[in-house]
């Protein structure tokens, strides 16, 4: 699955982009920035509803390839970033 955002304008932007695929429910997604290599995992429910947070420069994009992430213990609690994609736990 691929997903192209981009800011259109000549300011930055941020919001929320609802993801229109309903099979993202009910599990994890890998996010991985095509051009950046950069990768997040992100809750499949919150993609769909409220959406991505996604947070652009001008004249900025993100190019991301989604796929099931694969299901692992985590050592600790907390261990895979969340939140808003932002620096270095976002798309910015």
């Amino acid at each position: 699955m691929r997903c192209d955002m981009i800011n259109f304008s000549g300011r930055p932007a941020r919001g929320r982009v609802a993801l229109p695929w309903s099979d993202l429910r009910g599990r994890s997604w890998r996010l991985t920035e095509l051009l950046e290599e950069n990768t997040y995992v992100r809750d499949g429910d919150e993609l769909v509803d409220p959406g991505l947070f996604v947070e652009r420069d001008a004249w900025r994009w993100h190019l991301l390839s989604l796929s099931p992430q694969r299901r692992v213990a985590a050592a600790w609690p907390g261990t895979v970033p969340q939140g808003r994609l932002e620096g270095q736990t976002s798309l910015k």
